[in-house]
């Protein structure tokens, strides 16, 4: 952190969400990151969507969950079906960030608690939609 950064993103399952978790008691601020995980990409069949069986949407959620449990203060959901994204955006409450899964936004709570999409961030593209409103 003396470096400059804000925080650190951590990729991956439920081993590296309870790395988080020290991370974050360490008092280190972490974003996960599930679904397609770059730097991992080649251990999980290369640069594809990840989750599309039950077993491994499964997988997403738990992990997903872990993160949040872990203490993470925001999550990206990268390459994952829609469906399911949208459905990890609404099992958490912490921020997510989708990447290439479906029409997720980055959600936020506003100063009310209420939450917000602020922006839809594409594989190709950043696309501002401001649904603020």
């Amino acid at each position: 952190m003396k470096n400059g950064a804000d925080c650190v993103k951590m990729e991956g399952d439920l081993y590296a969400a309870e790395k988080a978790a020290a991370v974050v008691k360490a008092g280190i601020p972490v974003m996960g990151h599930i679904g397609l995980t770059p730097q991992t990409a080649a251990s999980f069949g290369g640069f594809k969507v990840q989750g599309k069986s039950i077993e491994s949407a499964k997988k997403m959620i738990e992990n997903a969950i872990a993160f949040e449990e872990a203490g993470a203060f925001a999550i990206v959901l990268e390459c994952l079906p829609s469906a399911l994204g949208t459905l990890i955006d609404e099992k958490l409450s912490i921020p997510t960030i989708g990447v290439g899964a479906g029409s997720l936004c980055v959600i936020f709570a506003d100063e009310r608690g209420r939450r917000r999409r602020c922006c839809c961030i594409c594989p190709k593209d950043v696309v501002w939609c401001c649904r603020c409103a």
